[in-house]
């Protein structure tokens, strides 16, 4: 994660700089977990001065520079700072897959409609789900 003193890589359009990248991804961050758009972000940020202070907002960012910020953030960004919070927090990951496509197991293929013999997994107790 970048320092928070570190100042936003460049963009095309020019920019007085009044933010860190950092500062603009966090509040990005906070407005998915309030579920937020970028317009009411800008507003709930103005009224939660205890916010801007613990993020260093001398002045509260605009949608569209929260905008142009969530446009900016990379896959990596995101992940950098998912390990971080959850380092800080003392998390350890999980990981867990579920099968969301629908198809039960007896479904027939395009395989089986052409003769070709496929093998069901079973469940103890020898019965197929």
């Amino acid at each position: 994660m970048r320092s928070p003193k570190r100042p936003c890589p460049p963009t095309p359009i020019p920019s007085p700089h009044l933010y860190t990248f950092p500062q603009l991804a966090a509040c990005v961050l906070l407005g998915f977990y309030l579920n937020v758009s970028y317009r009411d972000l800008e507003e709930w940020l103005r009224a939660s001065d205890r916010v801007c202070q613990a993020l260093e907002l001398e002045q509260v960012p605009d949608h569209t520079t929260l905008y142009r910020a969530y446009q900016r953030l990379r896959m990596r960004d995101l992940e950098e700072i998912k390990r971080v919070l959850l380092e800080k927090l003392g998390v350890e990951e999980e990981v867990m897959a579920s099968d969301s496509t629908g198809f039960r197991l007896t479904q027939a293929s395009h395989l089986q409609h052409q003769g070709v013999q496929l093998l069901q997994p079973r469940l103890p107790g020898g019965h197929v789900s």
